[in-house]
């Protein structure tokens, strides 16, 4: 498991999945003014990322704990992308889920 704060837009470091097939994500927004949207994101090679959520990216309106769990994340890494919006923080618990 890692975990990681934001403090404005951007991506968390990439998380090695290892060769689990599915990834747990929990993050924490405070401070929110607006609409902040985030998504979860894996990629094979390091360069291409894709969205994890085949609902698109999330858009949150209140400050709270949020979760996504990607069943079939086969991917080499993956991590966490604060796409837009005003928040103080948004703290980011990633966590690889064997099989």
């Amino acid at each position: 498991m890692t975990r990681e704060t934001l403090t404005t837009a951007g991506t968390t470091s990439s998380f090695r999945m290892g060769g689990s097939s599915n990834a747990t994500f929990i993050y924490t927004i405070a401070g929110i003014s607006g609409t902040v949207v985030v998504q979860a994101e894996g990629t094979q090679d390091g360069t291409n990322w894709v969205n994890l959520d085949e609902n698109g990216a999330t858009s949150l309106t209140a400050n709270g704990v949020y979760g996504f769990e990607n069943m079939e994340a086969n991917y080499s890494y993956v991590r966490m992308k604060w796409v837009s919006g005003t928040a103080t923080s948004m703290v980011i618990s990633m966590q690889k889920n064997s099989g």
